[in-house]
């Protein structure tokens, strides 16, 4: 399921994770977001620290970044190939798996993969990303797990883990093989707040 893997940092995955939410902290930061964009991973390092002070603002993301950061945690992270017909098998968090599914009237039990979440008869189109361009190295999908042979829960990036799912199952040959992702290995992983227990 996992190639490759390449052990990176915390602030690498907080950074990638800055890119990928870039539209959300510009208007705060005009001049960094502008200069972080047309660098990407090439960025400045005070410019990465700046990013990730920014995006650590926005709402629900200051926790996050926290409890990533926490030793206590004892994350390991990496950079690796995932395979793609797996992608379907990646567990949700709570805003797709739980609250959405309640808030929209869904029969339990809710969806708690990627694939059981796009093959539900309910399933709104806006969450069907497939037309998207994917796989980019900014804003790869972040999975978490507990050793690196799963079961894997979604922490950010589930509209591209779903899009690249529906597009592996379309047959698209780009997403036959692997697609690029950002894991993260913790002990503690069920105390994430956004964690679906099984």
């Amino acid at each position: 399921m996992i190639s490759n893997p390449q052990p990176i940092t915390v602030d690498d995955v907080l950074f990638d994770w800055a890119l990928a939410e870039a539209h959300r902290w510009q208007k705060t930061a005009p001049d960094l977001h502008a200069r972080v964009c047309a660098a990407g991973d090439a960025a400045a390092p005070d410019d990465r620290r700046g990013a990730i002070v920014a995006f650590a603002k926005l709402e629900n993301r200051g926790y996050e970044v926290d409890w990533f950061r926490d030793p206590a945690n004892g994350f390991q992270w990496f950079a690796a190939d995932f395979k793609a017909s797996a992608l379907g098998d990646v567990v949700l968090h709570k805003h797709w798996g739980q609250n959405f599914s309640r808030d929209n009237g869904w029969q339990l039990p809710h969806p708690r993969t990627v694939r059981a979440f796009a093959t539900h008869p309910d399933a709104r189109r806006e969450f069907d990303r497939s037309g998207e361009k994917l796989g980019d190295a900014r804003g790869r999908p972040i999975y978490m797990a507990f050793d690196l042979a799963g079961p894997w829960h979604v922490i950010e990036g589930s509209h591209r883990t779903d899009a690249m799912w529906r597009a592996h199952a379309n047959g698209e040959p780009a997403y036959q093989n692997t697609v690029p992702v950002l894991l993260g290995l913790s002990p503690r992983v069920d105390t994430w707040g956004s964690f679906i227990r099984g």
